[in-house]
């Protein structure tokens, strides 16, 4: 099982690169890269299928504090890694601040919850607590597990979405918020449903708000260490 805290953050490949003096002409390179927070606009969630869940779960994501996020995974959201790498670099973890040459500034709850993540509830490592919630978790792996055996590509988003779409199953609502997750939250591996999202996913489906929001600690420590280690190399 996919640990959410433990998964790499990084993938190493190479690239064309310059260096930081800007001098000389772009050479291919072994680099480490951040993964994304999001993946592709062109392999989003249907609109059809989410007007249809949300026709149905409205209210459910509502009090889950998920409502405007799944909302926002339907809008293209340009990603400036420069910007974003640029200011996380700037974090401070003890006063929860940017701290800039000029000055110190910080951001609002309402800054981190713009996406319609929500800071507040219970943690993202939160377990099945009921029978019910076992059983359902279940479900969801044993259908993640069927794709596995019917299909060579493993349990792929567009797989997994034809099949909850498709299908009458009492668990259809976990199916999508699985696949929301792994995609838009927590896309730990590139394109498949990951096993580990799914406790988040019946939470959400029986209205538990869970804190969504990303803690840039988290960024700026992986920064830190990315950068530590390409000296190691280096040197």
């Amino acid at each position: 099982m996919e640990n959410l805290s433990e998964a790499g953050s990084a993938v190493e490949r190479e690239e064309l690169m310059v260096s930081p003096s800007g001098d000389g002409e772009p050479t291919m390179r072994l680099a480490h890269f951040l993964r994304p927070t999001v993946t592709s606009i062109d392999e989003q969630i249907g609109e059809n299928g989410l007007k249809k869940m949300a026709s149905l779960h409205e209210p459910t994501w509502k009090k889950a504090g998920i409502h405007e996020a799944i909302l926002n995974s339907t809008y293209e959201i340009r990603r400036n890694t420069d910007l974003v790498l640029g200011l996380a670099e700037k974090w401070c973890s003890e006063t929860k601040g940017f701290i800039f040459s000029w000055s110190e500034a910080t951001i609002t709850l309402e800054d981190l919850m713009i996406h319609g993540y929500s800071v507040l509830g219970s943690p993202t490592f939160i377990a099945s607590d009921t029978e019910e919630s076992k059983k359902r978790e279940e479900a969801l792996n044993q259908a993640r597990l069927e794709l596995n055996r019917i299909s060579t590509r493993k349990a792929e988003h567009c797989l997994w979405m034809k099949e909850f779409m498709n299908g009458g199953s009492d668990i259809k609502h976990g199916k999508f918020m699985a696949l929301w997750l792994s995609r838009f939250v927590f896309p730990i591996s590139y394109s498949i449903v990951t096993q580990s999202v799914f406790p988040i996913a019946i939470h959400l489906a029986r209205e538990t708000k869970i804190a969504l929001a990303p803690d840039l600690s988290l960024l700026k420590e992986k920064i830190v260490a990315l950068i530590n280690f390409n000296r190691l190399t280096e040197g």
